[in-house]
């Protein structure tokens, strides 16, 4: 195990206790103490998870010459976001998934319209953090307007909602290539973006810094899933914490292209993913080994 490494699994997990303090903090504030939604909220969110998504939030931040506390309500948010995906993707109408994080889906131990509940609870919670997160950091409301748009065309048709348009409807069995991988920019990468472009705004890039930042997560984020869809096929349960090969009725990447091609492909946009951030040098160490770890496969 080389050093960079051993950096890299030291910041990762500094960062993803600030996360996981944050989370708790920010969600468990809101909410009575005999609220029906709290133990669903520990369950769905605050129960286990990588935190890539707002861990990525404050490291970009740091690359950006500011601190992770300056975006880490919004990092907080953009998690909360991507439980909430999780949790509708697992519904009876959507994948009918049955394990998640090693536990069952939230719909099978609290129903599905409790599930649904939550889910715009949690929703709107996400958007109240990024606004305070903004007015925190001075922003304008030009600016905050600016903000509140990304995050609904990242997290609606242009994005998230529209990759599960995209991922329940029959035309999928007859994508191409170049048509997967836009479903999957929808489905993982748009949060990743949305991740990217938040930081931007909040940390106030500038041109060149932004556009390399969302550069960056639009390819990890094609990346993570043909990367899942490998795992997907080659994982078991106890790796995963969902059952595994459960899209064996879906067209994958891995399907379409083959296993070999898909593992060509995932280096392509890992590759990618680093060369767009290669100006900032080594200051974007943890972004670097990060395309690394996914590049492994474990």
């Amino acid at each position: 195990m080389n050093h960079t490494f051993r950096l890299f699994q030291r910041e990762w997990s500094i960062c993803r206790q600030q996360v996981e303090a944050a989370l708790e903090e920010n969600l468990t504030a809101v909410l009575p103490t005999n609220s029906p939604f709290r133990q669903p909220i520990y369950d769905c969110v605050l129960n286990g998870g990588k935190r890539l998504r707002p861990i990525l939030m404050l490291k970009m931040a740091e690359l950006l010459g500011q601190s992770n506390q300056s975006v880490l309500k919004a990092a907080c948010a953009i998690e909360i976001l991507h439980s909430v995906s999780l949790v509708l993707d697992d519904l009876p109408a959507m994948d009918n998934a049955t394990v998640r994080r090693g536990q069952p889906t939230a719909h099978l131990m609290y129903g599905e319209a409790n599930v649904i509940l939550l889910a715009h609870l949690l929703a709107f919670q996400a958007y109240d953090l990024i606004v305070q997160n903004s007015v925190a950091n001075g922003r304008s409301p030009q600016q905050i307007a600016q903000i509140s748009t990304s995050l609904v065309q990242l997290t609606g048709l242009q994005g998230v909602i529209g990759g599960q348009v995209d991922d329940l409807a029959e035309a999928r069995d007859n994508f191409s290539k170049r048509e997967m991988e836009e479903m999957y920019y929808k489905k993982t990468g748009a949060l990743l973006v949305l991740t990217a472009v938040l930081t931007g705004q909040l940390c106030q890039a500038n041109p060149k810094e932004a556009k390399a930042l969302v550069t960056y997560a639009r390819h990890l984020g094609i990346a993570y899933q043909i990367r899942d869809d490998i795992l997907d096929e080659t994982g078991e349960l106890h790796e995963l914490g969902k059952n595994p090969r459960q899209d064996v009725q879906k067209q994958t990447h891995t399907k379409l292209a083959g296993l070999s091609a898909s593992q060509t492909r995932l280096k392509q946009h890992l590759h990618k993913a680093e060369q767009s951030i290669a100006h900032f040098g080594p200051r974007a160490w943890f972004l670097t080994c990060l395309c690394q770890q996914y590049g492994a496969l474990n």
